[in-house]
Formats: structure tokens, C-alpha cells, sequence
């Protein structure tokens, strides 16, 4: 397959992987996928349900560049159309975006059709797109361009949009309120990698001064790069994957922070955090790439549950895989909140099982005032 090289793009960072894979597939082709070492073939698609008093969903969508980097393929636009036709039946309340929206940041054609598809839930469905390492003109690059980022998805384009609270100064982070379940709920956008720990400018600081503000109204935290999922060393991404870099005078330097230093930053002190979504890394190869969790007790005495979903290895771009978060209050055992959590393709029409892409939590969700009057 043909390269494309944009000269802004650094030569240090990792070509993307396995990109070829899914030109080999049609729509129809059923994979069986292998899930903790076992080949397993997704199911048929999961009867439509109707979710239990006080339930509502959050849907996931998974880094979208490579369904929108071929001008023929349909496969987010069939995504987003999934999830306005199952809004009233599922009480979808939100929808989030993990980053890496487009492959290539400075091809005008992948923004534009990343974004005739995700703008199709303004008005109907609250939504966020974080802005991951592909997303900057040169690729994981921050002294590069951003405004694609920000044109189609930024501050001006959402201008007007009741949900939205705040924009980190650069435009690339940003606090969102929504309602759902009579209860509200805060979810934060971090930007990918969001600049050196410590920089007083830079997304974490922005982000910890917004948990700081808003300290009992439950959160869900979305930022590009967090979990790491190489077997044998599953957990939060390492030093040593930072691809965040910056071009100054003292040349070329990683600049951004790793996984142990964003849960030391915006997770564990903030007992509001309930939920930490994340996409970028695809180390498992085969089947369950891209796809692992973990429950966190923090320091804080908060349960989290911490998700990555990047399916982009499998045809099409992902096979149209997104992620179901249902929250449950008091669905869960001895009376605990529930998180249960699904992974569909509206693609495939295919509810993928195994303990990677099925599961639920029980914990106690932070409570924010009721909105009902």
C-alpha cells in the first residue's frame, strides 16, 4: 500500500501497525477472534432491550482513523446511525470519542468525513472528541498544527452547546455536563499525552483545577493514551511508549506524560472519577488486541474502572466494534451501583462475548444532587 508522508510528520514516531489487515475483508466477513488465547466467533446481535428504571448508557466509539482515511468506507457513518436508532430503547445519554480521529492530520478530506458522520448526533446526543496523537498535523507532534482538530471540533463548533462547561486554553481538552438517570454527570476530555507533568499551562494542570472545582458530581474521564495491553505487562502505558514530542531549542524531546503520572494526576487523588476511557494502544496482536480493563481501588477510596478499546488491527478499520457502558444505580450486588459493559459491531451486527468485551463492576458511584424537581 502506498505511503503517505506529510514532511511534518516526525520521523521518531511508530508507523501505524497491521493497517494492511483490513483491506482484506468485506463487510460480510465473520472473524473469529481470538480472546484470552481461545479462538472465539462473535455471537448474533443482542435482541433490542429496554434498560431498567434510573439506567442509561454511554456509548464508546474507538480510534475512528482507519475507517475514515478511504473515501469509500461507510463503516463510523454506520456506527453513528446505530446509536441514534437504539437512543430511545438503550437511554443512551452520552457518547464519547477516544482520539485518533482521522489517520492522517493534515488531509482535510479525512476531517471532513469524520465529521459529517459524529456531527450527525449534534443536538441528539451529547458527545465529545478527544483529540489523540494522529490528530495533530504531524503525528504525535505538539508544536504542530491543530486547528483541523479544532475546526471541526473545538470551541467554535461547539459553540452553543448547553453541555459544555469549559475548553482548555489551547482548545484541545474540555469539561461537558449531561444529565441522565436524574442524576448529572461531569465528563472531561484530556488531550493526548497533555504536555509535561508539571507545566502550569499544560492539560493536567487545566484538568486537575476542573476535578478541583467540582468535587461531588460524578466523572468520567476520556484521554487518548492511559492503559497499555502487551500481555505479560498489562497496566498503565509505560515511560518508554511516550510518543508525545516536541521540537524546541534544545532539539527533539518526548514531552508528554505517561500512564502512571496521568492516574497519579487526575485519577487517584479525585474520588468523583468512576470511569477512565482510553484508546492507542494495540499490543496484544490477534484477537483481544486493543481491548482490556482493570478495576482500580484508589487512594482516594474510589472504585474506577479504567477501559481501553482500540480495535483498529481488525478489517474496515475496527469492524465498526464500539463499546457499550450501561450504569446501573443499585443494579448491583448487595446493593452496589453497576457498570455493565458490552462490545457490538453495528457493522457485523455482532455482540462480541468473552471476558475482555462482556463484563460488569459493581462499585459505588459518586452522587451529584438530583436534577429532578
Amino acid at each position: 500500500m502506498r505511503a503517505i508522508h506529510d514532511p511534518a510528520t516526525p520521523a521518531t514516531c511508530r508507523p501505524p501497525r497491521a493497517r494492511w489487515a483490513r483491506r482484506l475483508a468485506g463487510a460480510a466477513t465473520v472473524l473469529a477472534l481470538a480472546v484470552g488465547g481461545l479462538a472465539q466467533t462473535p455471537s448474533a446481535a443482542p435482541q433490542a432491550r429496554v434498560e431498567p428504571a434510573g439506567a442509561f448508557s454511554i456509548v464508546v466509539l474507538p480510534d475512528t482513523q482507519g475507517m475514515v482515511d478511504d473515501v469509500n468506507e461507510t463503516t463510523l457513518l454506520t456506527m453513528i446511525q446505530w446509536i441514534l436508532a437504539e437512543q430511545a430503547s438503550r437511554r443512551i445519554a452520552f457518547v464519547t470519542h477516544v482520539g485518533d480521529v482521522v489517520e492522517h492530520g493534515w488531509l482535510a478530506d479525512e476531517w471532513a468525513r469524520a465529521a459529517a458522520a459524529l456531527r450527525l448526533l449534534d443536538g441528539r446526543i451529547p458527545y465529545s472528541v478527544a483529540m489523540g496523537n494522529h490528530d495533530y498535523r504531524g503525528t504525535g507532534a505538539f508544536g504542530s498544527d491543530t486547528s483541523a482538530f479544532r475546526t471541526f471540533f473545538g470551541p467554535a463548533p461547539r459553540d452553543g452547546d448547553p453541555t459544555t462547561l469549559a475548553w482548555s486554553p489551547n482548545g484541545l481538552s474540555h469539561l461537558q455536563r449531561f444529565e441522565a438517570g436524574g442524576a448529572t454527570y461531569l465528563h472531561l476530555s484530556v488531550e493526548f499525552e497533555g504536555g509535561p507533568v508539571g507545566d502550569p499551562d499544560g492539560a493536567l494542570a487545566w484538568a486537575k483545577a476542573v476535578l478541583t472545582a467540582h468535587p461531588d458530581e460524578p466523572t468520567i474521564l476520556t484521554t487518548h493514551a492511559y492503559l497499555w495491553d502487551e500481555p505479560g505487562a498489562e497496566g498503565l502505558f509505560p515511560p518508554h511508549a511516550r510518543q508525545g514530542i516536541l521540537r524546541d531549542e534544545d532539539g527533539v524531546r518526548f514531552a508528554g506524560h505517561d500512564g502512571q503520572q496521568l492516574y497519579e494526576a487526575l485519577v487517584a487523588p479525585f474520588p468523583q472519577v468512576f470511569l477512565v476511557l482510553c484508546g492507542h494502544f494495540h499490543e496484544a496482536e490477534g484477537g483481544g488486541d486493543g481491548a482490556f480493563h482493570r478495576v482500580t481501588a484508589t487512594p482516594a477510596g474510589a472504585t474506577v474502572l479504567e477501559m481501553l478499546s482500540d480495535f483498529q488491527d481488525y478489517p474496515r478499520g475496527g469492524n465498526g466494534f464500539l463499546r457499550i457502558v450501561t450504569v446501573v444505580p443499585g443494579g448491583g450486588a448487595a446493593g452496589l451501583d453497576r457498570l455493565e459493559v458490552e462490545t457490538f459491531s453495528p457493522l457485523l451486527q455482532l455482540d462480541q462475548r468473552g471476558p475482555a468485551y462482556r463484563f460488569t463492576v459493581d462499585l459505588t458511584l459518586p452522587r451529584a444532587p438530583s436534577t429532578a424537581r
